[in-house]
């Protein structure tokens, strides 16, 4: 099996009338990294996702591992939400 199985039937996925949250997680399933991570960044900005949800949800755990997201935890002010450690 694995992602290929699946591979075709996800990228078909219209994600057009739901809300961006499931266009994103098609976006990482296909493993088109790049449009991911640009719309992780507008969810971010619209407060749709926070720093937090890219540190525990599971669809992440791929772009975590591969620390492609990094620069956006990081880098980011804190959200709504986002219980990252701050420095004093």
């Amino acid at each position: 099996m694995g992602p290929q199985a699946i591979a075709e039937e996800t990228e078909q996925w219209d994600t057009k009338e739901l809300p961006p949250v499931y266009d994103l997680y098609r976006l990482i399933l296909i493993r088109q990294d790049d449009n991911a991570l640009n719309l992780v960044h507008q969810l971010l900005a619209d407060q749709t996702l926070t720093t937090e949800d890219l540190i525990t949800r599971p669809e992440f755990h791929r772009l975590r591992e591969e620390g492609k997201l990094g620069r956006y935890i990081a880098q980011l002010p804190p959200l709504a939400g986002d219980r990252r450690p701050t420095s004093t």
